[in-house]
């Protein structure tokens, strides 16, 4: 049985599904690493193909949760490879760009 979110989760429910979405996100692409080590370049692997469509799922799903109707959350994964390219984003409410580093960077964008 799983837990009921809020209508709108507050700041804690939020945090914590983001954190529960990234380290699941880790999960996956340590997962494909240690495959790609054993076996070569997989990329074209079903087992591969249906972990990433799942998270991708998953993540359409606490995108809905937290308030996400920008596709920040895909952005954090791929286009900032999970905060570590520290690239600058603007919320509507924001004066100016700021880099998107961390977890609690997005939630503060997603708020924005």
């Amino acid at each position: 049985m799983t837990a009921k979110l809020p209508s709108t989760p507050d700041a804690a429910d939020t945090a914590r599904l983001l954190q529960r979405w990234f380290a699941m996100f880790l999960r996956i692409e340590a997962t494909y690493a240690n495959l790609k080590k054993s076996f070569g370049n997989i990329v074209e692997c079903e087992v591969i193909s249906t972990m990433y469509d799942l998270h991708g799922e998953y993540t359409k799903l606490v995108a809905e949760n937290v308030g996400d109707d920008f596709g920040w959350l895909e952005w954090y994964l791929w286009d900032n490879e999970g905060g570590k390219r520290g690239l600058l984003a603007k919320a509507a409410s924001w004066k100016k760009d700021r880099k998107i580093k961390t977890l609690k960077d997005l939630e503060a964008l997603l708020k924005g």
